[in-house]
């Protein structure tokens, strides 16, 4: 993934128009998980260029497991500081998004809360 997002960046003509990658953590519609490794590389690679990282997390309750070929769910939060393992590069927590939300997620659409 990371290959693929380094080819395009090297290859956008106005590299300055590029502000953020975003992913979708599990992926919609096969419900992948990105690995920590990949979530981890994808963080490095923002925090080199300063770029945010957007992460789509929203159905990230609907994770099942690992099967055999998947990938338990690894929240792109859990890796940022103070949550982040031992050796772990220190990202900027202002770059770092999550988009998360219990009316899609839970089918609830019409349902408006506000605090």
């Amino acid at each position: 993934l990371v290959p693929s997002f380094q080819t395009a960046y090297d290859f956008s003509p106005v590299k300055k128009h590029i502000k953020a990658v975003l992913l979708s953590n599990p992926s919609n519609p096969l419900g992948r998980c990105y690995p920590r490794s990949v979530l981890t590389d994808c963080l490095e690679f923002c925090q080199e260029r300063g770029l945010h990282l957007i992460c789509d997390e929203l159905y990230a309750l609907t994770d099942f497991g690992r099967t055999n070929k998947g990938e338990e769910f690894v929240s792109v939060l859990s890796l940022t500081e103070p949550f982040m393992p031992e050796g772990e590069i220190k990202v900027d927590q202002n770059r770092v998004h999550v988009i998360w939300s219990a009316s899609r997620l839970l089918g609830v659409s019409g349902l408006r809360v506000a605090c």
